[in-house]
């Protein structure tokens, strides 16, 4: 963001804390599982949200070679922290996954149309830097479609391109008024009255 004078302040567009906990009530009640950061076994990592007060409120982490730590902010901040190891991996690509049930009858199998739906995810917390990194993106994505194309050809189904997953992402975020907020020029114009 700009200003006009050098002796102005940068302004910083804040969501109040009241209405990060609105958010999350309303993904819930439409059937999302919300994810987020959370303080587990002494680190920040991705894991379900369930109210504002699971999100690391005044923590952050340091990270240096082979040691981190989490350590009290001097504010509140939901998201004042480094990105670090943890990862959406988990719950994008689980270890293990339901492909169907088979019950065994009078001598042959039967094929049970059991596969429970796919869980429904809002993440909150990402970074959208990664969005702006085409580059990085780009092979991001293709490391995660080598895993993600062998599972889909194994059950059948047509594979994933890169491009067109990229594109499916830009378009999301071209919706999200944060990412619009980023990648815009903002110009701030003050006058003293």
């Amino acid at each position: 963001m700009q200003t006009d004078s050098a002796n102005e302040p940068a302004v910083k567009l804040l969501l109040p804390p009241e209405a990060v906990g609105e958010l999350i009530a309303a993904l819930a009640g439409r059937g999302y599982a919300v994810l987020g950061p959370v303080i587990r076994d002494g680190a920040i990592v991705f894991d379900q949200v369930e109210t504002i007060a699971d999100l690391p409120a005044g923590w952050t982490a340091e990270e240096q070679p082979a040691q981190y730590r989490l350590k009290k902010r001097g504010d509140q901040a939901l998201f004042g922290y480094p990105a670090g190891y943890h990862s959406l991996k988990r719950f994008l690509h689980p270890a293990d996954v339901l492909l169907f049930r088979a019950e065994r009858e009078n001598g042959s199998f039967r094929i049970l149309n059991s596969r429970p739906p796919a869980p429904r995810y809002a993440v909150i917390g990402v970074r959208l830097c990664d969005l702006a990194d085409p580059a990085g993106l780009d092979a991001r994505l293709a490391a995660l479609l080598a895993h993600h194309n062998v599972l889909r050809r194994g059950l059948g189904l047509p594979e994933v391109a890169p491009g067109e997953l990229k594109a499916k992402l830009m378009e999301i975020a071209d919706k999200c008024p944060v990412h619009r907020t980023l990648t815009s020029e903002i110009r701030i114009v003050t006058r003293r009255v």
